[in-house]
């Protein structure tokens, strides 16, 4: 690994890769407005220099990004580096040969389409010829090659590494829908994207969905995940730099603060009034179970929170629930997890509510005190 890693900053430094300025301010696109279920992470992605816009105030968020676009967002993104173009191919030439160079196109279906192209000289076909649609595949196969490589600057160790291939064998089938379709080719990029959280499930199956293509704002969202993983759980934990306490999967200090903040971010990916019946499942690899409609949804919230952590207590004190506990109510029939605690109620978020999300709805200590079959999970470590 180190052999590899050296050889491949060698590479890129005979690249002529340079620093890209960030922007001062993101600039507001007209077609993203803050309601948009990508805002934030087109806002930061813009700030940080991975995105730019269309053209005309604009950024396309649902327009289908091609290998050229993505092999530009990974190269900005991902190594924060920008290599300089020297007049010569299309605009994304100098992209594309730094990308291929890295060995971020191996596994992908770059040679297969260069052996159709017609084209004799490959290093030309890099110049003029990346521009087709960039599938789900295609993007985990290059991150993934860019956290194995060692010269991306991604915080993954070998043994994490080697955990998700391990995953692959004991849980990815159950936590990904559609497992068995997923070719050979692509399985260990798609879990270890799956498994680090970079890449998530298009449905509430898990299925990945390998062959769509991406769209823009999709790519950004990505993006802004690998963004978060190179800021490390050292850089998450500075804001509270006494702190000796448990971590969550993001890497912040498990405070009941954080724990909302990360449950609450899921508000873009499911918002207010989207569907979410009883056939909606959620499969958590990390508690071993399935969940259907509402309890589907509560363990998803919690997954997010809390990572790989067991239900580490079951009780039934209101006084002892904490944000980010997971709550059976109305007598045994309904699951919610809890956004707020207060004197006398709760605030929560769920799933099948009438069929459909909710966020912030209020439970009174009195109705959840009254029912012979409340009782609560937490996965707060006991020492916590």
């Amino acid at each position: 690994m180190k052999k590899l890693r050296s050889a491949l900053l060698a590479l890129t430094a005979g690249l002529c890769l340079t620093v890209p300025a960030l922007a001062a301010e993101a600039p507001a696109f007209s077609d993203v407005p803050e309601d948009h279920w990508a805002y934030s992470y087109v806002q930061r992605a813009a700030l940080a220099g991975v995105v730019n816009g269309t053209g005309g105030g604009q950024f396309s968020p649902d327009k289908p990004l091609t290998l050229a676009e993505f092999t530009a967002m990974v190269l900005r993104g991902v190594y924060g580096e920008e290599p300089e173009h020297t007049g010569a191919g299309q605009w994304y030439s100098a992209y594309t040969a730094a990308a291929d160079a890295l060995g971020l196109y191996e596994g992908t279906d770059v040679a297969e389409r260069f052996a159709g192209s017609g084209e004799a000289d490959y290093g030309a076909f890099l110049h003029n010829g990346i521009d087709w649609e960039a599938t789900r595949y295609t993007m985990a196969v290059m991150i993934y090659r860019a956290a194995v490589s060692g010269s991306a600057g991604l915080p993954y160790t070998e043994e994490e590494i080697q955990s998700a291939r391990d995953w692959a064998e004991r849980g990815a089938e159950v936590a990904i829908g559609d497992w068995v379709l997923i070719p050979a080719q692509y399985r260990e990029s798609v879990t270890f994207c799956f498994r680090c959280g970079l890449l998530e499930g298009m449905d509430s199956l898990g299925s990945f969905n390998g062959e769509d293509t991406v769209t823009r704002a999709q790519a950004a969202a990505v993006l802004c995940r690998v963004l978060d993983a190179k800021e490390g759980p050292e850089d998450s934990a500075a804001d509270d730099p006494d702190w000796d306490g448990p971590l969550m999967p993001n890497g912040r200090p498990m405070t009941e603060e954080n724990v909302r903040a990360a449950i609450e971010a899921l508000k873009s990916e499911f918002p207010e009034g989207m569907e979410w019946t009883n056939a909606s499942l959620y499969q958590s690899h990390a508690l071993r179970t399935n969940g259907y409609g509402c309890a589907g949804f509560a363990l998803r919230c919690s997954d997010t929170a809390f990572g790989d952590l067991p239900v580490s207590r079951k009780h039934s004190s209101f006084d002892e629930i904490r944000v980010g506990d997971m709550l059976r109510v109305h007598g045994n029939t309904h699951s919610v997890i809890v956004l707020e605690k207060k004197a006398d109620s709760v605030i929560i978020a769920e799933g099948n509510y009438s069929g459909l999300i909710h966020w912030g709805r209020e439970l009174a200590r009195e109705s959840l005190e009254t029912d012979q079959h409340f009782y609560v999970e937490t996965r707060y470590p006991k020492d916590a």
